[in-house]
C-alpha cells in the first residue's frame, strides 16, 4: 500500500491562506528496479517546497495559496535550493539601508551560525552552508521585522556550518503576484538512488505520472536531474565537472591572456568564483568538448547542432523556444526576462560567457561578461577549423539564438543530452 504524506508549509509573513484543491499525485516508476525514494516539489512562482521522503505520493493540499505581507525592508525573500546538499542561497531585496541579523538554528533551538550585516537598497545574497544532515530554521531579523523558514540539509558534509555574504545588486525589485492560483507550475524532482527525474506540470486534478529514470553522474560524482523534452532527454542543470570521463583533470585556467590563446581543453568559473559554479555550472572552451576523453557523464554527450534544432523545433521554433527554456522571474535574469516561463523544466540560467582569442588578435580574449543577461551553451558541431556552432538565451527576448560562426576559445556552459 502506498504511503501518503500530508505536509504543510508555514508562511511566516502570510496575511491569510486559502486551501488549495485536495487532490493526490502519484509517481510510478516505469522499471521495477527503480524504487522511488523521495519527491521534492517546488512551486515555480513562489519557490515554496514540499519534500516527501519514503513515499511516491503527494497530496496537493501541501501547497497553500495566499497573499504575502512584505515587510518594509525585507522583500522578495527566496531560499533556493531547499532541500539542499552542502549549501543553499538566501536572496532578498531590501528597500532601504539597515542592519540585519541572520541566524541558523537546529530543531532544538541551538544556534549553529550567526551573522550581522549592514545592507543598502538592492538585491542581497548570502550562502548558507550546513555541515550535518537535518532540519534547520533560518531567521532573518531587522529593526521591526522577522522572517523564518525551515531548510533541509539532505547529506552530511565536510564543510563548516557558516553564513557568508555574497554582495548585492542594485537591480529594481520584482513584481509579486498577490494571489497564487491552484494551477501554478510545479517542478517535481523524483529520486531513485542516484537517479533524479524532473517533471514540470500544472496539475489541476488527481493523476499518476509514469517516471523513467536515467543516471546522470559526472566523473566528480555530481548528480544531475534530467528532464524529457519532446523525444529527447536533457540535463536540467549546467555541467560543473572538473574532470574528463576517464578521471583526468581538466585544467582550470584563471588568467585571461592564458585562456585566450589556448588550443587545448580548459574550464573556469565565472569571474573565477568557485561558488558561482554551484548554481550556474562552469564555463568550458570547445577544445574540452572535442577532447577524446569526453567531458559528458557516462551515457550522455554534448548535443550537436542538429540536436539543438530538434529541441527548439519541439518547442515551437527558435523565435519562441527561449521563453520556454529560461528560468522564470528575476531571481537570476535581469528585467524584463521576456516571455520566460520555464514551462518544460529546462531551467536555463544567465551564466554569461568568457571571451576567447579571435583569429585577428588571439590575445584579445579572457574577459567575463553577460551574467544575468545571457546564457550560452556549446554544441559539438564545428563550423570550420576556427569556429563552432552554439546556442544562447537573452534576458530581453524570447528567442534561442544561434550565432554562426563563433571562436572555439570562448567559454560557454554545457548541457548534455542522453545517448
Amino acid at each position: 500500500m502506498r504511503k501518503i504524506v500530508f505536509l504543510q508549509i508555514s508562511l511566516s509573513l502570510a496575511v491569510f491562506n486559502l486551501t488549495a484543491q485536495d487532490f493526490i499525485l502519484t509517481f510510478s516508476s516505469v522499471t521495477p528496479e527503480n524504487n522511488i525514494d523521495s519527491i521534492r516539489a517546488i512551486n515555480a512562482e513562489t519557490r515554496k517546497t514540499v519534500f516527501v521522503k519514503g513515499s511516491n505520493t503527494i497530496n496537493m493540499s501541501s501547497f497553500t495559496t495566499g497573499t504575502n505581507l512584505l515587510p518594509t525592508y525585507l522583500e522578495q525573500i527566496d531560499v533556493y535550493p531547499n532541500p539542499f546538499v552542502n549549501k543553499t542561497e538566501l536572496r532578498f531585496y531590501s528597500g532601504q539601508t539597515t542592519q540585519i541579523k541572520i541566524s541558523l538554528t537546529d530543531i532544538d533551538g541551538r544556534t549553529i551560525s550567526e551573522k550581522r550585516q549592514n545592507i543598502t537598497r538592492g538585491l542581497h545574497r548570502f550562502t548558507i552552508s550546513v555541515k550535518n544532515e537535518g532540519l534547520y530554521i533560518l531567521n532573518v531579523t531587522g529593526n521591526k521585522n522577522k522572517f523564518s523558514q525551515k531548510i533541509i540539509s539532505v547529506k552530511n558534509n565536510s564543510t563548516l556550518s557558516k553564513i557568508e555574504y555574497n554582495g548585492y545588486s542594485s537591480i529594481a525589485k520584482r513584481e509579486k503576484s498577490a494571489k497564487i492560483d491552484n494551477n501554478d507550475l510545479i517542478f517535481f524532482y523524483v529520486y531513485s538512488g542516484d537517479n533524479i527525474t524532473k517533471i514540470a506540470d500544472s496539475p489541476t486534478e488527481s493523476k499518476t505520472y509514469e517516471v523513467e529514470f536515467y543516471e546522470c553522474k559526472d566523473a566528480d560524482g555530481n548528480l544531475y536531474p534530467v528532464v524529457k523534452i519532446g523525444s529527447q532527454w536533457w540535463m536540467a542543470e549546467n555541467l560543473k565537472t572538473i574532470r574528463y570521463k576517464n578521471g583526468d583533470s581538466i585544467p582550470n585556467v584563471t588568467d585571461g591572456e592564458a585562456w585566450s590563446i589556448l588550443k587545448t581543453g580548459a574550464y573556469c568559473s565565472y569571474n573565477n568564483d568557485e561558488d558561482f559554479a554551484d548554481t550556474y555550472g562552469r564555463l568550458y572552451n570547445w577544445y574540452t568538448v572535442d577532447d577524446s576523453r569526453k567531458v559528458a557523464p557516462e551515457g550522455w554527450h554534448v548535443p550537436s547542432d542538429e540536436e539543438w534544432t530538434i529541441l527548439t523545433s519541439s518547442l515551437g521554433g527558435e523565435l519562441v523556444a527561449g521563453g520556454k527554456l529560461k528560468a522564470a522571474g528575476n531571481a537570476y535574469w535581469l528585467n524584463p526576462n521576456t516571455a520566460a516561463t520555464d514551462s518544460i523544466g529546462f531551467h536555463g540560467l544567465p551564466g554569461g560567457l568568457r571571451t576567447g582569442g579571435g583569429t585577428i588578435n588571439p590575445t584579445s580574449g579572457g574577459n567575463f561578461k553577460g551574467e544575468g543577461e545571457e546564457g550560452h551553451w556549446h554544441s559539438s558541431t564545428e563550423y570550420n577549423d576556427f569556429w563552432i556552432h552554439r546556442r544562447y538565451l537573452m534576458y530581453n527576448n524570447s528567442q534561442v539564438g544561434k550565432w554562426d560562426p563563433h571562436p572555439k576559445g570562448y567559454g560557454f556552459s554545457i548541457r548534455c543530452v542522453k545517448d
